[in-house]
């Protein structure tokens, strides 16, 4: 989609700008244990898109844009008993996961150097527990975030609700009411007890903010 793209554009001149170091992003893949190797980059002329946002991100005469991104991985040849290496085009052979780590990691540098918000959607989509957590922890600590840098980001995942990593005044939760507008409230509006467990009082719905569904709806759908 259009917002998938200025996503992926919009990364692409962060690296060709040098916003962003290649060679800190190509570490940054490489400690996510994902398999690469290294990366380089193609540059040349940019589509001029239709959405006004894409057209502010074409080339100019003097340097043309990066393009296209290539990663290089690493496999055990059998026969010959030696590494050899493959290249892929990041955006069209790569994971959706890899794809999306790359775009995080590209706001995540320059934010933490400088500053600022980085606002996230759906944090873990297609993205593993640890790797989740681990971007979280580089805003949450001073050494790796000097100059107090906030992220924002939504989830559906309950592992992130817990008291270890989050006071209760960071956890938001949304609800749609009976005319179908949302409502966001904070844990900070509840009195929590000391032991209890954030992610088990939510899934039994004592702060609310939990889909009305059970099991026999759907199954009913199936089962005739």
């Amino acid at each position: 989609d259009s917002e998938s793209k200025y996503i992926r554009r919009s990364t692409l001149q962060f690296i060709g700008d040098e916003v962003i170091p290649l060679e800190w992003l190509e570490k940054f893949l490489k400690v996510a244990d994902i398999g690469i190797d290294s990366m380089s980059l193609e540059r040349g002329a940019v589509d001029n898109d239709a959405n006004p946002r894409l057209r502010l991100l074409v080339e100019t005469p003097s340097r043309p844009k990066v393009t296209r991104i290539l990663t290089k991985h690493r496999f055990y040849n059998r026969d010959s008993k030696e590494f050899e290496y493959s290249i892929f085009d990041l955006e069209s052979q790569e994971s959706k996961g890899t794809n999306r780590l790359l775009d995080i990691g590209a706001r995540l540098y320059p934010i933490l150097k400088n500053g600022g918000v980085l606002l996230v959607d759906e944090i873990d989509t297609s993205l593993h527990y640890n790797l989740t957590r681990i971007i979280i922890q580089l805003f949450q600590t001073p050494e790796t975030n000097p100059n107090n840098a906030q992220l924002i980001f939504t989830t559906h995942d309950v592992n992130h609700l817990n008291k270890q990593s989050f006071r209760r005044d960071e956890i938001w939760f949304t609800e749609k009411d009976d005319s179908n507008s949302t409502r966001l409230f904070s844990l900070a509006d509840f009195r929590v007890r000391k032991d209890a467990s954030f992610d088990l009082e939510y899934l039994r719905g004592r702060y609310g903010a939990v889909p009305s569904v059970d099991f026999n709806s759907f199954a009913s759908l199936i089962i005739k």
